[in-house]
């Protein structure tokens, strides 16, 4: 690895930040160092990531096939932002409907606040526990062993 992986410094808050593959250094900086550049994966999305790192190739389609460019995001942060928009879409699909479901509630209003506040609550714990669990438990495997395995 070239440059340095995902630290605590990469929490919420820092500036953005990506690590790329060596395939992706080799075609859109072919001769040039990456590290310390900006890129940016969507026209209409503001934000632009440094480039923080770059590693090596992962043959995913065989080992005779060329390596495709790929760009590794902090995992937990990318899973926090995603949390977030599926909460808003929740309740803006939760309003929407809620003259539908109206008659079907007995004893709540279907825009009682506190119903929404307690789904979305319960929502972003089953995220975080989706997001933690797995984490934890890749940082325990060897990769070699991972590598190794069929």
């Amino acid at each position: 690895m070239r440059g340095r992986p995902f630290t605590e410094r990469d929490a919420v808050g820092a500036p953005d930040v990506v690590i790329i593959n060596n395939a992706a250094a080799r075609r859109f900086w072919p001769d040039e160092d990456p590290i310390g550049r900006r890129i940016n994966f969507s026209v209409g999305d503001p934000r632009w990531l440094e480039i923080v790192g770059v590693v090596g190739d992962i043959k995913h389609q065989g080992l005779d096939a060329d390596a495709n460019p790929e760009a590794y995001l902090r995992f937990l942060r990318q899973a926090g932002a995603m949390t977030l928009a599926g909460i808003v879409i929740r309740l803006a699909a939760a309003s929407a409907v809620s003259r539908f479901v109206a008659g079907l509630l007995f004893g709540v209003s279907a825009t009682e606040p506190s119903v929404h506040a307690g789904v979305s609550i319960m929502l972003a714990i089953v995220a975080v526990l989706a997001v933690a669990i797995p984490s934890s438990r890749a940082t325990r495997v060897d990769p070699i062993t991972a590598l190794r395995q069929p």
